[in-house]
Order: C-alpha cells, then structure tokens, then sequence
C-alpha cells in the first residue's frame, strides 16, 4: 500500500485531467488551435496556482494518452501538440518555474512525436534538471496501464518488495493526493493508476479554459480539512 504524506494539510501530490477544450471551442466559436493554445496557457497558470500558492511539491497534468497517439492521425494531434510544444519553448525562460526550482519531466511513449517537439521535450528537461525542489510531470503519449508493464519489463522480481522501490520504476514516481478532472466527466481515462491509491477525487463542471485559480483554491481547502484515514 502507498503510504501517503499526513504532515501537509494541503495536497502535496496534484493530479489534473483538464478536459472540455473542444467543447469550450464549440461554445464560443473559436478554433481547435486557438482553444488548445489557451488550454496550453491555463497548464502554465496552474504552475503558479498549485506549487507556488501552497505546500504541494508536485503537479502532474494529464495532457496526452498513449491512445490519442496510437489511434489519431498526426495532422488532427497538430493544433495541441503545437500548443504544447509552444509552452514547452516558453517555460525555458518561465521564472517562476527557475525561482521556484521546478524540475519538469515528461512521462510516457511520445518519441514518435514531430521534431520540434523533441527538441522543446529535451531543453525544458535540461534546463530544468539539476532542481528538484518541486516537480512538475507532463504526461504526453501517458497510459496508466502502460506504465505499469513498463515497471514490470524493468524490474526483476525480488522478494520483499515494497512501494518505495516499485515506484522508482514508474515515470510518476510519487503517491498523488488529489485527482482533479474539469468538464462534468466522472472518469480517470487510464491516469496513473498506481499513484491513486488514495487519492481524493474532485470533478468540476467548467470546462479547463474555464478554470480559474478561485477554482483551485476552494479545491484546496476543502483538501485541508477533510479526514482522510487510509484504511483505518
């Protein structure tokens, strides 16, 4: 069983699914690439909202499954794959991720994305390598599954393991507190499955463009004053 952090009363692990960008575009006439690069600029916000205004050490945002990949065509992936790759290019001079020391990680199979994102993939992780105060994992080309065999093709059995060693070998390597999803849909859409264990689960109506840091932070408090007792 995980063994989740008690001493912080805020999430220290946050998981975001952020949903209903399409559907946000359907609703006030905008364009796939001009909803996505606005989704794309609402992950950034959420770098100042979760790591910079709380406790939380770690921010994990769901922006890409492994099946989006596998089953879409490269040309319907372009407008949120440009969107993110621009973030990516932008977040290398970002402050607050350089004052705050975030290390940035992208987690999944995504090495049959274009170039450009390759080369923006490779230099936010360099920049951003030697911190570790605060981590923030983008899971790009992520299955939830897929780790898990992922985890199982690296690691040899041995007797006695326990999670602190299981979790080196997956790419979030760390227990998530808090699963928040937008858009009104009750789903976890193959997330990281292992790290939920007990996670709280928070679904909000509004679209992600929608989402505001007013948002974030009730989500956070209510988090801090719920009694959580693992099984007990």
């Amino acid at each position: 069983m995980l063994k989740m952090a008690t001493t912080n009363p805020y999430p220290d692990h946050v998981l975001v699914i952020p949903d209903g960008n399409r559907r946000y575009a359907i609703k006030n006439g905008l364009s796939l690439e001009e909803v996505y690069k606005i989704g794309a600029s609402r992950i950034t916000d959420m770098i100042r909202w979760v790591l910079d205004e709380y406790d939380t050490t770690q921010l994990t945002i769901h922006g890409l499954s492994y099946d989006n990949i596998a089953k879409r065509d490269i040309k319907e992936l372009e407008p949120i794959l440009n969107a993110i790759t621009a973030e990516f290019e932008r977040w290398v001079n970002y402050e607050p991720i350089h004052e705050s020391e975030i290390r940035v990680n992208i987690c999944g199979e995504n090495e049959c994305l274009p170039e450009r994102f390759q080369q923006a993939k490779e230099n936010i992780k360099r920049v951003t390598q030697r911190y570790g105060r605060k981590e923030l994992n983008v899971l790009i080309g992520y299955s939830g599954r897929r780790e898990i065999m992922h985890m199982f093709k690296k690691l040899c059995y041995k007797e006695d393991m326990d999670d602190s060693e299981l979790l080196k070998y997956l790419w979030v390597k760390k227990p998530i507190d808090i699963v928040i999803r937008t858009s009104n849909t009750y789903r976890l859409s193959n997330c990281p499955l292992y790290q939920i264990n007990y996670a709280e689960l928070a679904f909000i109506e509004k679209y992600f463009p929608e989402i505001t840091k007013e948002d974030i932070g009730k989500l956070m408090i209510n988090y801090s004053v719920r009694e959580r007792r693992y099984g007990k």
